[in-house]
């Protein structure tokens, strides 16, 4: 998986900078209005991605020393149980005790046997772990930033339709003020509004 990110942002970094999607002639505002919703709904879900990432980040990297505190402590009590299996029970226990203690001390061993051994596999994989996880990071970081250049030209393109509207309605009101010239008083009235 991490060689997966680092290829898709070595593509990233190797293509042009965002552009805007194939956008129609006459593409309206409220098209773009939408657009522009769906590309700050993106950057918002990348930005709590990128929130998550950092706390299971910032957990994993105080991770070791855990580890370690969790491996000393199942080692002492795996060499404690190992004592107590060496030692004979008592002559005064009944047999069927005896047998039952020494089947718990058995089954605690191998647990502490298979705790031990996640520990270890635990500690083993941190580094790679930690490169998956701060890979991720990156990655979702440059999802937000190509989101904002998306957003950023969005909003630049919304700019330009709205002021491309303006100045239709402005020709179409001056057009209608002129053909209403040299007509009834009340037609030019309506025709300036």
């Amino acid at each position: 998986e991490l060689k997966i990110i680092r290829e898709e942002l070595l593509r990233q970094e190797e293509s042009p900078a965002t552009q805007l999607p194939e956008l129609a002639e006459d593409v309206t505002v409220t098209e773009l209005e939408q657009l522009l919703l769906t590309q700050k709904s993106l950057v918002s879900a990348a930005q709590s991605t990128q929130t998550r990432l950092d706390q299971q980040l910032t957990s994993l990297k105080q991770r070791p020393e855990a580890i370690r505190q969790q491996l000393a402590k199942a080692n002492q009590q795996l060499q404690d149980v190992l004592r107590e299996i060496k030692f004979p029970p008592p002559d005064k226990q009944l047999p069927q005790l005896s047998e039952a203690m020494q089947w718990n001390l058995s089954a605690q061993s191998a647990a502490l046997n298979s705790e031990i051994e996640m520990l270890k596999q635990e500690q083993l994989s941190h580094t790679a772990r930690l490169e998956l996880l701060h890979a991720r990071q990156v990655q979702t970081a440059a999802e937000i930033e190509r989101s904002n250049v998306s957003i950023n030209l969005l909003e630049e393109k919304l700019i330009e339709v709205r002021q491309r509207d303006i100045d239709l309605a402005k020709q179409k009101t001056q057009s209608e003020i002129e053909e209403s010239a040299g007509k009834h008083p009340l037609v030019q009235e309506l025709a300036k509004r």
